[in-house]
C-alpha cells in the first residue's frame, strides 16, 4: 500500500480482482489511467477511489474505440 507524506493511504476501496477481470489494457494504458485517476482524485481533494480508477480506465479505453456503457462496470 502506498501512503502520502503524512502517512495516510493513497487508495481507498480499490477492487483489484474486479479490475483485473474486466479490463484488457496495455501497460501504457494502465499507467495513463493510473495517472489520470490520481489527478481526478487530487482535483476533488480525496483519496484515489474505485470511481476515479473506473472513470480513468473508461477514458483510456475510449481512445482505442472501446465504449463502456454506464452500468457495465458495476462494482
Amino acid at each position: 500500500m502506498e501512503y502520502t507524506p503524512q502517512g495516510e493511504p493513497l487508495l481507498e476501496g480499490i477492487d483489484w480482482e474486479f479490475l483485473a477481470n474486466k479490463l484488457n489494457m496495455t501497460g501504457a494504458d494502465i499507467k495513463a489511467a493510473t495517472l489520470s485517476a490520481a489527478f481526478l482524485a487530487r482535483t476533488q481533494g480525496t483519496r484515489i477511489t474505485m470511481r476515479h480508477v473506473l472513470q480513468a480506465a473508461r477514458r483510456e479505453m475510449a481512445k482505442h474505440g472501446v465504449v463502456i456503457r454506464l452500468g457495465e462496470w458495476e462494482v
